[in-house]
């Protein structure tokens, strides 16, 4: 997690451990799956599992194969969003910057600025948060979203638009 403060200016950007967290969450799922077909079900896993290939060994071989595609795809995955997103977050604004060439989405902090929060599982478990920011109270979408940021962020965040003037 990558966080900067320049005066009462925080510079965030996506936490990438979710991504791996989300990958070893993967793996798990798929070995207790497999574990669980082949303890249980044996017919059903011989048909689904073993009927692949000859050996026992190549089926492990190839559940190892899976996992480490996995982790591949989750660090590409997490330094392409933390390469292409940026949030600064000061008192009287939120520069959002996203995307290969940094579209930047200013929002006022204001008393019409909603402020939401949205998390899943895993990001519950590692004390993250997606925020969505909508001004002047517009529900067709969120301005912005802020990926995978630390919780303490999104109570900084409401904070400061609590201390903020409305009018």
């Amino acid at each position: 997690m990558k966080t900067e403060k320049d005066g009462d200016t925080l510079l965030v950007k996506p936490y990438k451990r979710f991504y791996y967290s989300s990958a070893i969450f993967a793996g798990v799922f798929f070995f207790l799956l497999y574990k669980t077909a082949t303890l249980f079900f044996p017919q059903i896993a011989d048909i689904y599992f073993f009927k692949i290939s000859d050996s026992y060994i190549d089926i492990k071989f190839m559940l190892i194969a899976i996992v480490i595609i996995g982790f591949i795809g989750a660090f590409l995955q997490a330094e392409t969003v933390r390469f292409l997103n940026e949030y600064r977050i000061s008192d009287d604004q939120i520069v959002v910057k996203q995307g290969l060439f940094k579209n930047e989405t200013i929002i006022p902090v204001n008393g019409r600025l909603l402020i939401t929060s949205r998390q899943n599982v895993i990001d519950y478990l590692l004390g993250l948060v997606n925020i969505e920011l909508e001004a002047d109270g517009d529900s067709s979408s969120p301005e912005a979203v802020l990926l995978h940021v630390p919780t303490w962020v999104f109570n900084d965040l409401t904070k400061r638009k609590r201390n903020k003037d409305y009018y």
